[in-house]
């Protein structure tokens, strides 16, 4: 258990939080600081966390299990679903 300065990048307006975290953090821990704090709106999708210049920090995973050394660059990205839907009028014909 040691504390690590992170850098959290708003996923919209490129603004940087610094804060110094615990690494036995999870990444929904830390969405849910962010959003506490309001640097982050809430967003009925969620958000996801990812290492710049490394991978996604999967939710129940800390940071220091995802290999987030200090002074990374943390995304916050907002998750989105796209509503996919395929329409072939050609089946209903018949």
């Amino acid at each position: 258990m040691a504390e690590i300065k992170l850098n959290f990048l708003h996923p919209t307006d490129g603004r940087i939080l610094t804060v110094d975290v615990d690494d036995t953090m999870t990444a929904l821990e830390a969405i849910g600081e962010l959003l506490g704090a309001n640097f982050i709106p809430s967003n009925p999708d969620g958000y996801k966390l990812a290492i710049k210049g490394g991978g996604d920090i999967l939710s129940n995973q800390s940071f220091g299990n995802a290999g987030a050394q200090a002074g990374a660059t943390i995304r916050v990205l907002p998750q989105t679903d796209a509503g996919f839907r395929v329409f072939y009028p050609h089946f209903l014909e018949n």
